[in-house]
């Protein structure tokens, strides 16, 4: 399994048997694109009926961490702590999946 938290695929993963999940915050404004740059990508790269592409609503690419605010991004609009839990709760339940 893979899990990339508002990550970038290296790879072509169409012809492996292998569980993909993209977590990523709605408002992500890190880099050009902003938040779509993290599902339009990977569609042509994963096996559809393995991949799973889901935004964190109101959830900027700095709260998947703890490293504070970088310009460009855009500023969060739940906390902290709610982000995180959402963010491990996919973790979790993707890699559960994946190991049944």
């Amino acid at each position: 399994a893979l899990v990339m938290h508002a990550g970038g695929l290296c790879g072509n993963f169409t012809t492996r048997p292998q569980r993909v999940a993209q977590i990523y915050g709605s408002l992500d404004g890190l880099s050009p694109g902003g938040s779509q740059r993290f599902a339009t990508p990977l569609i042509p790269l994963t096996n559809p009926a393995l991949t799973q592409i889901v935004a964190i609503q109101g959830g900027v690419h700095y709260t998947f961490a703890d490293y504070g605010y970088q310009a460009p991004d855009n500023v969060n609009i739940i906390s902290f702590e709610s982000h995180q839990s959402q963010a491990a709760d996919l973790t979790v339940s993707n890699l559960a999946i994946a190991f049944q």
